[in-house]
């Protein structure tokens, strides 16, 4: 699939197929901003919705070991790969088996706030995400969990539109 050079460097959504699009750029600023205050050194970070196309899927587990390889060059070791599919149970268990994260970002719209996605949140965590109906309007939501771990906060950001979680998140009612 080719994209026209005056889409690829336009701040809009790009259709890519099925009903997917790739993020406006000032869509992941934003985000990237919301996440910003939890990027301290030592700070642990997941990144949700790497795709939905199990073509897609080996694609990017090359490109991420790609990307892997260039962090070495480079010298920087502060990262860990896991390729897996987080909407399944398993795979998610595995994300997390080296312990919970200080930020998450899910690039991709639930009906509501996923409870295993908060579960994954170290006490005093945040999580962006966008959360609505998947035919709708959502809105970009940040979710900071309390430093005692005890509740969350849900705080609306901004109108988005993006493509929505696979299930079973995206099945579960508003």
């Amino acid at each position: 699939m080719g994209i026209p050079i005056h889409v690829s460097y336009a701040d809009t959504q790009v259709p890519i197929g099925q009903g997917q699009t790739i993020s406006a750029p000032s869509l992941h600023a934003t985000c990237l901003e919301l996440l910003e205050p939890r990027a301290v050194p030592g700070a642990s970070a997941l990144d949700l919705g790497a795709g939905q196309h199990r073509d897609l899927q080996q694609q990017r587990q090359a490109q991420a070991q790609a990307q892997a390889d260039r962090m070495s060059i480079l010298r920087l070791h502060n990262f860990e790969l896991f390729h897996g599919n987080a909407l399944e149970p398993d795979d998610l268990a595995a994300a997390a088996a080296g312990g919970l994260f200080d930020a998450i970002h899910v690039g991709a719209a639930a009906r509501s706030v996923p409870e295993a996605f908060v579960a994954l949140l170290k006490p005093g965590g945040r999580m962006v995400l966008p959360v609505g109906p998947p035919a709708g309007m959502q809105m970009l939501t940040v979710v900071d969990k309390a430093t005692d771990g005890s509740g969350i906060t849900v705080s609306p950001i901004r109108d988005v539109k993006l493509a929505p979680l696979l299930p079973p998140y995206a099945e579960r009612p508003l």
